[in-house]
């Protein structure tokens, strides 16, 4: 059934929803300036075995970025993941530190600059 999972190997119970979103809004202006944003969203989804299921919440976070492209083929980047620093919902069933690495991303807020060279 679409929307459960035991894990067979390790005998750890989890939570595979029915569908992921990913919805991105990218704008660049001229003069090489670009920014964007992006939605990671899981829906609502149950958590374990039927006698021991875990209602968990919808759970959405926000990316952002604002580049530069430089004339000599090379961009400068500076972004944001999980802007917000939602943690994911936890559920007793899951395996990591009552998290279900499979289906939510556990990394908080991070910052990161990028520079790349087209050669």
């Amino acid at each position: 059934m679409v929307g459960k999972y035991v894990d067979a190997a390790g005998g750890s119970r989890g939570s595979i929803p029915k569908w992921k979103g990913l919805a991105s809004l990218d704008w660049t202006a001229t003069g090489g300036v670009n920014a964007g944003l992006q939605m990671n969203y899981v829906p609502h989804l149950f958590a374990g075995l039927d006698n021991e299921r875990t209602d968990l919440d919808a759970s959405g976070t926000y990316d952002v970025y604002l580049g530069y492209d430089f004339a000599q083929a090379s961009k400068f980047t500076l972004g944001a993941n999980n802007v917000t620093d939602k943690m994911p919902p936890s559920t007793d069933p899951a395996f990591n530190d009552n998290i279900d690495a499979r289906t939510h991303n556990l990394i908080g807020r991070f910052y990161y600059a990028r520079y790349g060279i087209q050669l």
